[in-house]
């Protein structure tokens, strides 16, 4: 009797491992990862010669790719979220009050100063700057550092008291201080954002990490105005040339990083000239996109404006920038647009290949950091 139990039992045991494979098989083809925008982790390569990192790497895989990974998040979000209004990725996104959703990685632990830099940081970055614009400048090229504001520096009403610590700096407020104190140029839009926030349309989505093209418009406007002392052909941009218009939207990113795009709302808010731009889409020198870069299509975008004047622009930016490119493309002859996969580095071998009049690095303040990790190759 026994011996014919543990028959059966063992039986049983193969059936459900051999359907647990099967079932992640079958799903795997079924799924598309829409939940957090970005690459899911590969099944790791077995070497006993690096058997060490195996076991976390296979971890990662296995997360990243369980059966129904997708709709057991898409739940458990619906669950915690409308029982106790609190986050089921807290280490991933923080939601707000009135259906204000905020980035947890970089952005909320920036508000709340725990990845504030230290002083050889500090320095470092300072250094490298230095060398950038003494780079560009010896090619006769003028080189502008451009901090972009993150949704919790505009509209920290909404972050919920308890992640309100009370710190005194964030890393960008660091890093400004730093660089004035040491006679670093710099343009940090972030006091000209908050200035327009009663202008009676929302700058930034409510649930998703990017501004919209109204927020994205001061911005521009700052950056063109500063640039302009350098290069008075260009011109002023004015928001009197555009019809403000809203648009009621799904959830953004950051809803879709809960699986539940569906279940949120937002509104967009776009800028349209009130007479064509002169502005048209120009050839793309087809630099290589770095592997792995999930947004290749938006790697280089080109603008050509002659009407305007020959100024040569080079853009250097990540995705808070894109909604910039329709305003800087009414200044400059030619406006190259390069999303460098978030690397933020200086780009050496494009600066050689277009020659520009002026670079501008535009970093979003949540990946200031990446100044550190990316030193310039020719350094």
């Amino acid at each position: 009797m026994n011996e014919r139990i543990h028959k059966i039992l063992a039986v049983s045991f193969l059936i459900i491992i051999f359907s647990i494979g099967i079932i992640f098989i079958i799903s795997e083809k079924m799924e598309k990862n829409e939940v957090e925008n970005r690459q899911l982790a590969v099944m790791p390569e077995f070497r006993i010669a690096k058997l060490d990192p195996f076991p976390s790497q296979f971890d990662e895989y296995f997360t990243d790719h369980f059966p129904y990974r997708n709709q057991i998040i898409k739940e458990y979000s619906k669950f915690t979220g409308r029982v106790f209004n609190k986050s089921p990725l807290p280490k991933k996104v923080v939601i707000g009050n009135d259906g204000w959703l905020y980035m947890a990685r970089r952005c909320m632990e920036g508000f709340q100063g725990k990845t504030n830099f230290t002083e050889s940081q500090l320095k470092s970055i300072k250094e490298e700057l230095e060398y950038r614009r003494n780079y560009c400048a010896q090619r006769g090229i003028k080189y502008y550092f451009v901090i972009l504001p993150h949704k919790t520096t505009i509209y920290p009403e909404y972050i919920p008291l308890r992640f309100k610590i009370g710190n005194e700096y964030t890393p960008r407020t660091q890093l400004t201080k730093y660089l004035f104190e040491n006679n670093v140029p710099f343009i940090d839009v972030t006091q000209d954002v908050l200035s327009q926030k009663q202008i009676g349309y929302l700058l930034y989505k409510k649930t998703d990490n990017h501004w919209n093209e109204l927020g994205a418009f001061f911005g521009t406007k700052r950056v063109m105005k500063e640039l302009k002392k350098d290069f008075p052909q260009i011109p002023y941009i004015y928001l009197e040339d555009y019809n403000i218009t809203t648009k009621e939207l799904k959830g953004g990113n950051i809803a879709q990083m809960l699986n539940m795009k569906e279940e949120y709302e937002d509104i967009n808010v776009i800028l349209e000239r009130k007479t064509p731009s002169s502005a048209k889409k120009g050839n793309k020198t087809g630099y290589e996109v770095p592997n792995g870069f999930p947004y290749g299509w938006d790697y280089e975008v080109v603008r050509v404006n002659p009407k305007v004047n020959s100024l040569k622009l080079l853009i250097i930016r990540e995705s808070f920038g894109g909604a910039m490119i329709k305003f800087y493309q009414e200044g400059f002859g030619r406006s190259v647009s390069i999303f460098d996969a978030w690397k933020h580095k200086l780009n050496e071998d494009i600066i050689n290949r277009e020659n520009p009049d002026i670079v501008i690095q535009q970093v979003v303040e949540s990946f200031l950091p990446n100044l550190l990790e990316n030193q310039s190759a020719s350094k």
